[in-house]
């Protein structure tokens, strides 16, 4: 019978393993050698999500199991945010935590995504779920992307930006986002995720007013601009309705 010092002798041993195999499959990531206790890990999945992660964004409270913040953050799309004056750049890190707001600015880790990454984000997203000790963050981050891309227009801007790397069509990754929030039905946000989505939408809505605001005096101030206005927009509708009448008249005539 092996001894508890013969078990623990093969287990840091299969750790190493998975270790140098992983490190051989995903030659260019920074990949770390030990967890937060500063074990070797022992599932390929544990290790790729950590590095994805990375520990230097996470605070220390963190470092325990926590309970995830369950919201229905009402974050507008990345169009939507464009719209009223809010930027994008792109994170100093790859590491899903590393996202912040600062001048009216959303940083965002860059992020491929290809053929493998639904499978890659479902296993992921699994290892979260039945894992003792692991923590909600990946989930959180896919559900923070998915209140920002609702449509491929959406993905178009971040790609322009240098957030989203991908070899996949624009329908297809925003159809990716939606398929995995509707598959695992999660509102899930990390705290640091959630802090950073109410400063997004509370400057949304106070840029949405100001925005308002200044098209109310450019062009709403006066009378006449009132006036203006509300003619051209009868003359358009007058002008369509015109248009569609010359139309059918055409095809009774034939």
């Amino acid at each position: 019978m092996a001894t508890i010092g013969a078990v623990a002798t093969i287990l840091i041993e299969a750790a190493g393993h998975v270790n140098k195999l992983v490190a051989r499959f995903f030659p260019n990531l920074d990949l770390p050698r030990t967890d937060d206790q500063g074990n070797a890990y022992l599932h390929v999945l544990h290790q790729y999500r950590q590095c994805l992660i990375n520990k230097e964004f996470r605070p220390k409270e963190s470092l325990t199991r926590r309970t995830p913040t369950i919201v229905s953050l009402d974050v507008p799309s990345a169009t939507e945010l464009h719209k009223v004056g809010i930027g994008f750049t792109v994170s100093k890190t790859t590491s899903i935590m590393d996202i912040s707001f600062e001048h009216e600015t959303l940083s965002l880790p860059e992020m491929y995504l290809d053929d493998s990454t639904k499978s890659r984000f479902l296993n992921i997203i699994a290892f979260e779920q039945v894992h003792e000790d692991a923590t909600h963050d990946f989930m959180s981050y896919i559900f923070f992307m998915f209140r920002l891309i609702q449509g491929p227009n959406d993905v178009s801007l971040l790609q322009l930006h240098g957030i989203i790397d991908t070899s996949l069509d624009r329908d297809e990754v925003a159809r990716l986002f939606n398929f995995l929030i509707r598959r695992y039905h999660t509102t899930w946000l990390s705290p640091e995720h959630h802090v950073v989505g109410c400063k997004v939408r509370s400057r949304y809505k106070k840029m949405s007013n100001e925005w308002r605001q200044d098209l109310f005096q450019k062009y709403l101030r006066s009378p006449w601009a009132v006036i203006s206005v509300v003619a051209a927009i009868l003359l358009f509708i007058l002008t369509t309705i015109q248009t569609v009448f010359t139309v059918l008249s055409f095809f009774y005539r034939n």
